[in-house]
């Protein structure tokens, strides 16, 4: 069984792999696991369940040195430390080491000087068929020696010891800029909800950000628009 070297990043996974898959693979899979229905028009329906929008208070940023002074901390952007966050992690991959797995890698960013590239998995055939439709789709040749700027672990149905880690609720969406990991455990987590946007944002934020971070370093000219309206309306996620 190909495992993608996952075991690079910690997994012992005994599940199995589905990288790339074409959308009708994936509706199959959804349907077949029951995470939704299809429409009279042939589209996938999911059920959200009892959340169905963002969840502002459960996302946070890994302050380190490096980061520190380039974040407005607050409300919007929450601080969590690396121990917290290596935590979360180790729940996540642990809960996903037995699951069998989605995983996209794809591109953001249609000018190659500029794109960057992300290797999401996840544990939902929805998710990942949300993700094939947002990221721009590599060819065979490029995914011989693809190599993720990020990597998104999602995973909805890995509830977090909270209370012990001194975090919001169950849900934790966190951003580690230096490790260049995104991670969301139970991005909603109740009645099996399937909210799939907390990865979306999270690459749109990551992406812009980074690209005018660059951009200022480089002396180039940045222009922040919708990322400006997404952080404004505390939205990254």
């Amino acid at each position: 069984m190909d495992t993608l070297k996952i075991e690079k990043y910690g997994f012992k996974h005994t599940g199995n792999i589905f990288r790339n898959n074409s959308p009708g693979a994936l509706v199959e899979k959804a349907l077949l696991h029951k995470e939704g229905r299809l429409s009279r028009a042939g589209a996938l329906c999911i059920e959200t369940g009892e959340r169905t929008g963002r969840s502002p208070n459960d996302k946070y940023i890994v302050d380190t040195p490096a980061v520190h002074d380039l974040i407005a901390w607050g409300n919007v952007n929450r601080p969590v430390s690396r121990e917290v966050f290596d935590q979360v992690y180790d729940q996540i991959v642990n809960y996903l080491n037995d699951k069998d797995l989605y995983v996209f890698d794809g591109f953001a960013g249609a000018n190659r000087k500029y794109q960057y590239g992300f290797r999401v998995i996840n544990e939902k055939a929805s998710q990942n068929l949300f993700i094939r439709n947002l990221l721009i789709r590599p060819k065979k040749e490029q995914l011989k020696d693809f190599k993720e700027d990020f990597l998104i672990l999602v995973a909805p149905g890995c509830k977090v010891d909270y209370q012990k880690l001194g975090l919001n609720s169950e849900a934790a969406i966190m951003i580690d800029f230096e490790k260049q990991i995104v991670q969301a455990a139970t991005c909603l987590p109740y009645r099996n909800t399937l909210y799939h946007l907390p990865a979306s944002y999270c690459m749109f934020f990551i992406f812009c950000i980074i690209r005018c971070l660059v951009s200022h370093i480089d002396g180039d000219g940045c222009l922040l628009y919708l990322p400006a309206i997404a952080l404004l309306s505390g939205t990254w996620l």
